[in-house]
């Protein structure tokens, strides 16, 4: 919502983001959990909802996270050596060749693809196990 309200020209404050969290706090609480007053600012002390995309840098990463760790335990040749070189680059290059480095392409829709595969299915065995007892 912030980056949508500043990329179309509008203005932010304090109280357009209050409202927002208030009406945000209400989806996801309802009437569950009374708030109190100051709450309205709590959106203030979580610095990743306004810094630099932070939330979709982490959930971008989960998904390397995944395609590398696929490689490794599926026993793909060279796997584990592609991600030992890769931390060993530290941050010498960009972000997009060290992962291609860990044989991963971050550019490459499949990378998502098989995140959101990987992530469907922990939730698929989720299910089953609570399904079970």
């Amino acid at each position: 919502m912030m980056y949508q309200t500043v990329e179309t020209g509008e203005a932010l404050d304090a109280e357009v983001l209050s409202a927002q969290w208030m009406e945000l706090l209400e989806l996801y609480r309802g009437d569950a959990i009374k708030a109190y007053p100051g709450a309205r600012y709590q959106w203030a002390a979580v610095p990743h909802f306004y810094y630099v995309y932070y939330v979709y840098q982490y959930a971008a990463d989960v998904c390397y996270a995944a395609s590398i760790a696929e490689r490794i335990t599926k026993g793909e040749e060279g796997a584990a050596e592609d991600y030992l070189s890769f931390l060993k680059l530290g941050a010498s290059d960009s972000p997009v060749e060290l992962l291609r480095t860990a044989g991963i392409d971050p550019l490459s829709e499949e990378t998502y693809r098989y995140a959101l595969t990987y992530f469907s299915d922990l939730v698929d065995e989720y299910e089953q196990m609570v399904d079970a007892k």
